[in-house]
């Protein structure tokens, strides 16, 4: 016959899918035909490729070498850890590891390092210390409630005086 088919297949990755693409060439009096069938194989995780892990900070090891810290890890950590401001305790370790030399950590040691030092911050009540409106406001109440039972105890005494 006038019609020959020659069929390709290719493999693409396409922000976590894979696609299975085929393209079929038709040849014909009238010329050149294309046709495109996309399937879609399987929808992998959201999550990218080991090399295509973003470091977000390298913190230096008693080798001298420098251990990579991903967003990855970040975002792991702020769910273990919700009350820590993740990236600056970071900033922070990288900070004391380079002041301290003598202290830095192995390669095999590091994970542990970060996840205490994460865990002592969030004991410690964590560094995102921020007052809402409804916190500001309970304060206030509890000192005024405060304040009035220490008039009500003077007041007891027989000494009427403000205190405080």
């Amino acid at each position: 016959t006038d019609t020959d088919t020659d069929t390709e297949e290719e493999q693409l990755r396409c922000s976590s899918v894979d696609t299975n693409i085929s393209v079929d060439v038709s040849k014909s009096r009238d010329g050149l035909h294309l046709s495109e069938h996309r399937a879609i194989k399987s929808d992998r995780s959201a999550q990218p490729p080991e090399n295509e892990k973003t470091t977000f900070i390298e913190l230096p090891l008693n080798t001298n070498d420098m251990h990579p810290v991903t967003t990855q890890n970040i975002e792991h950590w702020k769910t273990l850890y919700p009350a820590v401001d993740v990236e600056q305790a970071l900033r922070s370790m990288c900070g004391w590891l380079e002041s301290t030399p003598d202290k830095r950590k192995t390669k095999r040691g590091i994970n542990r390092f970060i996840t205490a030092w994460l865990a002592r911050e969030q004991d410690r009540g964590g560094s995102k210390k921020q007052q809402t409106e409804e916190s500001v406001v309970e304060e206030a109440k509890r000192i005024r409630q405060e304040r009035k039972t220490t008039l009500t105890i003077n007041a007891i005494d027989g000494e009427c005086r403000r205190v405080g």
